[in-house]
């Protein structure tokens, strides 16, 4: 939030999917976790393409599928720094 967003925390893609169906206003970005209890984030995104921004975090992109991804979609290796992940924030939402 000290950056100008608010974020919104799901721990399951169950969880995700709620909060993304409730959401009145919509997101400007969203970030999925390729290794999540219930299931791969990457492939999770794959139903999320009318998602305005993507960022898929990941330990290794290629076998998260990042091929497979919807164009636009932005893929942070793990590990990753603060820095990395606000300049893959705000490349997203800034188009």
């Amino acid at each position: 939030e000290a950056e100008g967003f608010r974020a919104v925390q799901a721990g399951t893609l169950a969880e995700g999917r709620a909060r993304l169906a409730e959401a009145k206003a919509g997101f400007r970005a969203v970030f999925v976790d390729d290794r999540l209890p219930d299931g791969p984030g990457a492939e999770a995104a794959l139903a999320l393409a009318a998602t305005p921004r993507l960022i898929v975090l990941a330990a290794d992109p290629v076998a998260a599928g990042a091929a497979r991804l919807p164009e636009g979609t932005c893929v942070l290796a793990k590990p990753f720094l603060r820095t990395d992940l606000l300049r893959a924030l705000h490349q997203s939402v800034s188009g």
